[in-house]
């Protein structure tokens, strides 16, 4: 008689989606922003009192000059000043792309710029007389990337050669690079107080200014590498050997790529472009040192960056840009209103990213509630429902209870007497000893491990069947 069990299924389970439309998954992330700032909307109501309408207002104001009580004049100075962070936040951003997406988390990225930015401080100082013109430019911009680029080779080195862990390694040199620049920066102003500004009599080593701008150049040339790097990992063989090198270690060494060298190389170019940053920020933008000024934090802030665009540089200037809505906004909201600190403007911060991420969740998963369900199963069996497609058609059928009265035998039953058959002893079988695997041929081998010649030397060098292996083969080939 079969007993009847309760098959319990979980309330609520997660299952990743095979793959989300792009459409859909940009409207998600629409959906998650446009929820970030109602929740926004609330938090600054609850916490100041102020009207959500007029708050944005001042966040757009504190970004590029418009909105509540702006100014044509204050709007001219608030989109320069938002645009050279934005570029520079954008650099570390593309900086950091190559290696992220090898999975060389590089965490060094405030080091590699400070690096470089000391470097070319050097070069300024040193050689402002020595070198003329284009000439200083060239010695200042290519110590930088050296420097940047000499700073990214260190841990892929050791992550190369001896396995050492990237993620601390990079973080540790951060503290290194710090340390130089104290070190320098506290034997240049001597005994002043600060350090003042490098060659500010004749401006040697300053970038030219463009639109009234000295930093005009650093745009540029930041968006520049941002389209660049687009195309580096999208049509290049080396981008190309990235990803893969990201996807799996081992299939980068089956398919012929040699691993160390493509981390090396990652590394010394996402240090360079680090150094171009820290060269271009001293000549361009401060025209001094400083290890809380010359790369302003972004070397983390960029970490987020890379990850919400996906890695994706041209889409890094949109989220970048994003960033320093947030970023001058909430600062400009603390000025306005004293109730509102800046503890305060960082949780908008938090809410808004929060959201963001969140919403990588529902593009990638989806969640499926279900209650209890029983199942009649018999003793140590395991029912597994068949997918709709495979589930065979069975006709209904009713069976009727027969309730015809059974006579009872009356007559006697002789008892039969069986002979019982007297036990042999069985002899023991020894194991058959396992057939020796041998090599087939390429037209022996499935049809379904076939495919062409070279793919078949390629993906099945040294395939080995035994004669029962082979027999299994045969019949799901000829089932198919």
């Amino acid at each position: 008689m079969a007993k009847t069990a309760e098959a319990k299924m979980p309330l609520v389970h997660v299952v990743k989606k095979d793959d989300t439309p792009r459409t859909k998954a940009w409207l998600i992330r629409g959906g998650a922003l446009v929820a970030a700032f109602v929740v926004c909307a609330l938090f600054i109501y609850a916490v100041a009192g102020v009207d959500p309408v007029k708050a944005f207002s001042m966040m757009l104001q504190g970004t590029i000059g418009l909105g509540y009580h702006g100014t044509a004049m204050t709007a001219q100075i608030k989109i320069w000043d938002t645009a050279i962070y934005a570029a520079k936040l954008l650099c570390i951003a593309v900086a950091l792309a190559p290696a992220f997406k090898m999975k060389f988390w590089n965490i060094g990225a405030q080091g590699q710029v400070i690096i470089g930015a000391m470097a070319t401080a050097f070069v300024m100082r040193t050689y402002a007389t020595a070198l003329a013109g284009p000439a200083l430019y060239v010695a200042m911009i290519l110590a930088g990337i050296v420097a940047g680029a000499i700073w990214g080779f260190i841990p892929a080195f050791f992550k190369a050669h001896f396995e050492v862990n990237e993620t601390l390694f990079t973080l540790m040199m951060n503290y290194v690079a710090i340390k130089i620049m104290d070190a320098f920066y506290n034997e240049w102003k001597g005994t002043r107080s600060t350090l003042e500004t490098i060659n500010n009599i004749g401006h040697e080593g300053w970038l030219p200014d463009i639109a009234g701008h000295g930093y005009t150049i650093n745009i540029i040339v930041f968006l520049l590498l941002a389209v660049l790097m687009f195309f580096y990992l999208k049509r290049t063989k080396h981008g190309y050997e990235i990803a893969v090198v990201g996807e799996s270690q081992c299939t980068g060494k089956y398919a012929g790529i040699n691993v160390k060298k493509v981390i090396i190389r990652t590394m010394i170019l996402s240090g360079a472009i680090c150094g171009i940053c820290g060269a271009l920020t001293v000549a361009g933008q401060n025209h001094s040192i400083s290890s809380t000024t010359t790369e302003n934090g972004y070397g983390f802030t960029a970490i987020i960056v890379a990850w919400l665009a996906k890695f994706n540089t041209l889409g890094m200037i949109a989220v970048s840009l994003l960033i320093l809505f947030l970023e001058k906004g909430t600062a400009n909201l603390g000025n306005t209103y004293q109730v509102f600190s800046t503890g305060a403007g960082d949780v908008i911060i938090g809410i808004v990213l929060f959201f963001i991420i969140g919403s990588e969740f529902f593009i990638n998963y989806r969640v499926i509630f279900n209650g209890k369900t029983k199942n009649k199963v018999n003793d140590n069996v395991e029912v597994v429902p068949l997918p709709a497609e495979d589930k065979p058609v069975v006709e209904e059928a009713t069976v009727a209870e027969e309730t015809a009265p059974v006579a009872e035998e009356t007559a006697p039953v002789a008892e039969e007497t069986v002979p019982v058959a007297e036990e042999t002893p069985v002899e023991e079988e020894t194991p058959a000893e396992p057939e020796e695997s041998q090599e087939l041929p390429r037209k022996q081998r499935p049809a379904f491990v076939m495919g062409t010649v070279e793919e078949q030397d390629l993906m099945f060098p040294k395939l080995k069947l035994n004669e029962e292996t082979l027999d299994i083969l045969k019949e799901i080939e000829e089932e198919e």
